[in-house]
């Protein structure tokens, strides 16, 4: 799979910009400009994952010092059950092998009327070696279970990596659940 930072001027940038603004609720998402204008830090990455000129997914997310946080993963409606999102996961993995990758799901145990596809997603997440942390982020939008790849959780740096991610003026709350 080939690996491009997402640009506007990118040949396909609107596969990608369909991509992004279809696979999250609007309360979850922020604008394509928010995002690019965000992926020009040198710590914050906005890739795409290309097959020939097949879209396979696309990642959102920030580099700390110990840990990494991915905002978005998404993969086309059309190509999904493939791997590809699991292929994400690892490049992600390999890419940044000394960090945790940390990253945020809908809570599970609201039945909420999405339900069944939060346990799927959560199952995914599962399968490519995440676990859930012991504590949940609140916000407007409702409550979302916190999911990691590492054996340490630094509070810290993840609502750090959250306020680089939120423009300064997104204030979740971490609450604990142990």
């Amino acid at each position: 799979m080939r690996c491009e930072d997402i640009k506007k001027e990118m040949p396909h940038y609107n596969a990608v910009k369909e991509l992004q603004m279809t696979a999250f609720p609007p309360e979850e998402s922020f604008s394509m400009e928010e995002i690019l204008r965000l992926s020009k830090s040198d710590h914050i990455e906005y890739k795409s994952f290309w097959k020939g000129e097949q879209l396979c997914g696309i990642i959102f997310y920030n580099v700390g010092e110990t840990m990494l946080y991915l905002f978005y993963l998404a993969v086309p409606v059309k190509v999904r059950s493939k791997g590809y999102g699991a292929e994400l996961i690892k490049w992600l993995m390999k890419m940044y092998s000394d960090k945790s990758i940390v990253g945020n799901i809908e809570s599970l145990g609201f039945n909420a009327e999405n339900e069944g596809q939060r346990i799927r997603r959560f199952a995914f997440y599962e399968r490519n070696g995440f676990h859930k942390e012991p504590f949940r982020l609140i916000d407007d939008s409702g409550f979302y279970d916190i999911i990691s790849t590492g054996s340490a959780f630094d509070e810290k740096e993840y609502m750090r990596l959250i306020d680089e991610l939120g423009f300064g003026i997104y204030n979740p709350s971490l609450q604990s659940l142990g």
